[in-house]
């Protein structure tokens, strides 16, 4: 028996048998009881959406695979004995695993259909640079606030580049 699916069959096979298993998953995990069933959970989760975006080669489910491994890996890491940090640095670890979710989602994207997307490291380098000012604190948090504050004078800027590079070919 040779059986061919097509894109659109295909894609709604892994559909299917991706919505089963996380539901399976979700009501699992409503009766078992641990310490790390979120890290599993969003862990699981994320395979699915990976696996799900290799085989219906859809990168746009990549997103979801790496925002959720970020966030599985940071509260893994959160919860080891390893990480036994005040509030802060916690705080720090958390949101630096995030921006390693979202360069993941590149990796993935770029693996799966050979298409580079620069978005997500851009949301990974925003995070990190977060990330790390809120684990290193002291000066590194005062720096953040001041570039928290600042940062709308970047859109003025290359609003003004814009404008400036549209009347100077009109002048040409």
């Amino acid at each position: 028996m040779n059986t061919t699916f097509s894109p659109q069959q295909r894609s709604g096979l892994v559909g299917g048998i991706a919505l089963i298993v996380i539901g399976i998953f979700a009501f699992a995990a409503q009766f078992l009881r641990s310490e790390n069933m979120a890290v599993v959970i969003l862990g699981g989760l994320a395979l699915i959406f990976a696996v799900w975006g290799f085989v219906a080669r859809n990168g746009g489910l990549f997103v979801p695979a790496g925002i959720l491994t970020g966030v599985a890996a940071g509260i893994w890491l959160v919860q080891t004995t390893m990480f036994q940090l005040a509030e802060e640095p916690r705080g720090g670890l958390m949101v630096l695993s995030i921006a390693g979710g979202f360069a993941l989602i590149t990796i993935l994207w770029y693996l799966a259909l050979q298409e580079l997307h620069w978005w997500p490291l851009v949301v990974a380098a925003i995070l990190a640079f977060v990330g790390a000012a809120i684990w290193i604190g002291g000066t590194a948090l005062e720096m953040l606030t001041v570039v928290g504050q600042a940062w709308p004078l970047i859109l003025v800027i290359i609003g003004g580049i814009i404008l400036w590079r549209a009347f100077r070919r009109q002048a040409q």
